[in-house]
């Protein structure tokens, strides 16, 4: 179950880095905010809490998913 949430995570932040990346929408919602000049501020920090964050969740989705007695899709038809 580790690796899965460990996957999901990396996943889940990479998606994230993609869709702000400035080839994507990182621009637009750059100029959204009203941070439109200067160069994006990029730390470590910010990754590492923000991977950590996903991280979290993916525990906490796969948590409340294997305490839910969830068998499969038919249990919601």
């Amino acid at each position: 179950m580790a690796v899965a949430i460990l996957l999901s995570a990396t996943l889940a932040f990479a998606l994230g880095w993609l869709w702000y990346s400035p080839k994507m929408f990182g621009l637009v919602w750059r100029e959204a905010i009203g941070k439109a000049e200067g160069p994006p501020e990029e730390s470590l920090a910010k990754f590492l809490v923000t991977f950590i964050g996903w991280v979290v969740a993916a525990f906490v989705y796969s948590f409340l998913i294997s305490n839910a007695y969830i068998e499969g899709f038919r249990d919601y038809m």
